[in-house]
């Protein structure tokens, strides 16, 4: 049984917010909601509290923290080298939204392998990008692999499209369970089209509630019925991390439980989950753990 916590700022209270008024339509009707310590149980006992299995919790401000510190005598090379594996011929701005995250980010490094129709755009919006393009019907496993060998951490699917290269690409990259990876949008329903099943705790997936649905072969409406237990059923089946986007996204490891609550329906736009995809991969590429990159990638775009 999970039990529920509010964590914020290194603060644990039991019994604190409850989840029906953290999603919505709860979130909705409860307005403006804050817990404090009443002061029945001592701080120390509260900190403690934080380990306890299951855990629910969200961010607050001061959580920003949990970002790594840059070096005052750091170079490109002290943050990690990121690749973006997203566009194809009618989505090429998916890998320019996505790489401009990664950079954004913090990342050093930036290469993008996209459809080589997107090369001329790219070039003209980011300069500052590593490119690898290929054809249509072109041998891709050579080119992947210096790439792979390359990274320290891989995004894979942003307007990626559903094709015979983009189905080999995205077998390939889970294939590489000795890197940090991120599977999104077409990456994910291409898993489910190929039956490409994988495993590994270093891996990230990103499904929003349709994608959701088609990755488990549930009901939309089930799946917001219980969408914590939604993605803990399959981040706990993978043996990853699954961010599970909606107005409140949840991001758990199959046992801690992170709720965002900093979101806002300005997000609700085409090119949000490119971006996020970018973000999480970034903070991984700078060697932070994939669940706290996950969690930070969700609160941040929205709060700073």
């Amino acid at each position: 049984e999970i039990s529920e916590c509010l964590v914020g700022s290194e603060m644990c209270i039991r019994d604190s917010n409850k989840t029906g008024i953290m999603f919505y339509p709860g979130a909705s009707y409860s307005g403006s909601v804050k817990v404090i310590n009443a002061g029945f149980v001592t701080e120390d006992i509260l900190h403690k509290k934080v380990k306890c299995f299951g855990s629910i919790f969200t961010y607050d401000d001061e959580d920003v923290g949990r970002l790594l510190v840059r070096k005052p005598d750091s170079n490109k090379g002290t943050y990690g080298r990121t690749l973006i594996i997203a566009g194809s011929k009618n989505m090429g701005g998916a890998a320019i939204l996505s790489a401009s995250a990664a950079y954004r980010s913090g990342t050093g490094l930036v290469k993008v392998l996209t459809h080589e129709i997107n090369k001329t755009a790219l070039l003209c919006r980011m300069p500052e990008c590593l490119i690898s393009t290929y054809q249509d019907n072109m041998p891709l496993a050579a080119e992947l692999k210096a790439d792979f060998e390359w990274a320290k951490s891989i995004a894979v699917g942003p307007g990626l499209s559903m094709n015979v290269a983009a189905a080999e690409i995205t077998r390939c990259v889970l294939e590489r369970d000795d890197k940090v990876r991120i599977l999104d949008a077409d990456a994910l329903n291409i898993s489910v089209e190929e039956q490409i099943t994988f495993r590994g705790n270093n891996v990230v997936v990103t499904p929003h509630i349709g994608e959701m649905s088609r990755l488990t072969g549930k009901s939309i409406a089930d799946i917001k019925a219980d969408i914590t237990g939604t993605a803990v059923s399959y981040a706990r089946e993978h043996n990853c991390i699954c961010v599970l986007k909606d107005a409140r996204t949840v991001v758990t490891d199959g046992k801690d439980i992170y709720i965002n609550i900093s979101g806002n329906d300005g997000m609700a736009t085409g090119g949000s989950g490119d971006v996020l995809s970018g973000m999480i991969t970034s903070l991984m590429a700078q060697g932070m753990d994939c669940f706290e990159a996950a969690k930070l990638g969700v609160y941040i775009p929205v709060s700073y």
